[in-house]
């Protein structure tokens, strides 16, 4: 089963996502050890995440803007939205390079 984000990425196709699945500790600790920085240092117990949004979320995911929206508006994502596509949506797709519709497609599955 395909599970959503807020704004049409698959989280179930996510690394962090499976590991979190399958409870692959030594997954999550990989997971963090390449996704973490110096100044973004990440932990296992941080990669959790059963999407985003779930109430156990990748610990970069708490600031998505997008996810903090589509809490307010109470809809499960933005297809759901009274204003869907709204410009925070469509500039979190054009930052992370990710096709429009695609996404839109996505949502749409989601419905």
């Amino acid at each position: 089963m395909q599970v959503p984000g807020a704004c049409g990425i698959i989280c179930s196709e996510c690394e962090a996502f499976k590991a979190t699945k399958a409870n692959d500790t030594e997954k999550l600790a990989e997971l963090a050890k390449s996704w973490g920085s110096t100044e973004n240092p990440l932990t296992a117990e941080d990669m959790r995440c059963n999407g985003c949004m779930s109430e156990i979320v990748f610990k970069n995911a708490l600031n998505c803007g997008v996810r903090g929206c589509a809490k307010e508006h109470k809809v499960s994502h933005c297809g759901e939205c009274s204003e869907f596509a709204c410009q925070k949506l469509n500039d979190l797709w054009k930052g992370y390079k990710l096709n429009p519709s695609d996404m839109m497609k996505n949502l749409d599955k989601a419905q």
